[in-house]
């Protein structure tokens, strides 16, 4: 019996650049255009783009850009674990009746 066939592809893991790239695209959905994107990330579009498809690794710095303008949260780009958004997280606190 082959033990790898219940294993996940590397390209399943969340830390994959596959994942990262289809989350940091819904981080750049969040922006008017892809062009207001690039400008925040100091990126082309065209360089945006190859982080998307998992063409190329992005840079911590661009990424951290683009999260503190639209509030997302850097663990659930990186990881995917948690809320996307940092305001989802001030609400469900707020629900919870912790302050900030």
């Amino acid at each position: 019996m082959n033990s790898d066939a219940n294993k996940p592809s590397r390209t399943d893991h969340p830390t994959s650049l596959e994942e990262l790239g289809r989350r940091l695209s819904a981080v750049l959905d969040k922006f008017d255009t892809r062009q207001d994107a690039a400008a925040v990330a100091q990126r082309s579009t065209d360089q945006l783009a190859k982080y998307t498809k998992a063409a190329a690794q992005p840079p911590f710095i661009p990424l951290a850009r683009l999260c503190e303008v639209e509030g997302g949260r850097m663990e659930w780009l990186a990881s995917g674990q948690g809320e996307m958004l940092m305001s989802s997280m001030n609400l469900m606190r707020d629900a919870e009746g912790y302050s900030s």
